[in-house]
């Protein structure tokens, strides 16, 4: 009951969303008996942001954390391959609470090493965009249910697709396109890249609004290709410094608690793991680290 009374009182900060998120507790209480997963993703992430809240009881709730995570895992399995027009709306809460919960997981270890943590987000990514990717078919029914006004990224998205491309990623698009070598139109960068500025121009759309920009960086890893994270996982320069570029993304908005300090660290294990050939990319990244 206490990770549940969390839950209902503060949900819109560890989900970092404006509007009415009771709307959230409200579908995880409704399927807990047909979407038993749900209410358990629920209850693990409310119990992961009291561990960052309480440091005497941090060990005991991550470890809460974990077995609830771990059984709505299991319970997810056995659900996925029946999702229809009564189960997508909770498989599709459960993928969003999951992936806040994980990526926050993946964010925070200590890994030790660049290879470390790229294979952590490797299997982060492919994790969320997994279980997302099962209500696919149900966007368009997803965007008109009773949670559309906690989905402003899209209606943001549709501005951004009417103006112009902000220039943050201009240079090392640029400089990809100038090197013969680089092979970043074959292996998803480029297309990563041009995600990496389109957060960038949703966060301006609403430059006084904090949730705005997280939930815009959240989204990422969700548009970025396969094509992409094989190329990360196999450390390839191009995909690396693209990482740079979300990593300062998540410097930016380092006040999100799931996102924390971990923006510097990565831009600061790319910048010393890469070549000289690749130093002068890193320079947005760089520069937002000072400027912030």
């Amino acid at each position: 009951m206490a990770f549940l009374h969390h839950a209902e009182s503060h949900m819109s900060e560890f989900m970092n969303l404006r509007g009415n998120v009771g709307l959230i507790i409200d579908i995880a209480v409704e399927h807990a008996l047909t979407a038993p997963h749900l209410l358990d993703q629920l209850l693990a992430l409310s119990a992961l942001h009291l561990s960052t809240q309480d440091t005497a009881l941090a060990s005991s709730f991550n470890r809460q954390a974990t077995e609830l995570q771990t059984r709505a895992l299991g319970c997810f399995a056995d659900a996925k391959e029946h999702i229809s027009d009564t189960t997508y709306m909770p498989t599709f809460v459960f993928a969003t609470l999951l992936g806040i919960h994980v990526l926050y997981e993946t964010l925070q270890r200590d890994y030790g090493s660049l290879a470390g943590f790229v294979d952590g987000f490797v299997g982060y990514s492919r994790l969320h965009r997994g279980v997302r990717a099962v209500t696919e078919t149900y966007w368009p029914k997803i965007l008109q249910s009773n949670l559309k006004p906690l989905l402003y990224i899209p209606v943001l998205a549709q501005q951004v697709d009417s103006q112009p491309p902000g220039s943050e990623t201009e240079q090392f698009k640029e400089f990809l396109a100038a090197s013969p070598a680089v092979s970043a139109s074959n292996n998803g960068c480029l297309p990563a890249l041009s995600g990496i500025q389109w957060v960038l121009d949703i966060a301006r759309q609403e430059p006084s609004r904090f949730d705005v920009g997280v939930n815009a960086v959240m989204a990422w890893p969700l548009c970025i290709s396969e094509e992409y994270i094989e190329a990360l996982r196999q450390h390839q320069p191009e995909a690396l410094v693209v990482l740079a570029f979300y990593a300062a993304t998540l410097h930016r908005y380092r006040q999100f608690w799931a996102f924390g300090t971990s923006g510097s660290s990565i831009v600061h294990m790319v910048a010393n793991s890469i070549g000289s050939f690749w130093q002068d990319a890193l320079s947005w990244p760089l520069q937002v680290l000072i400027e912030s």
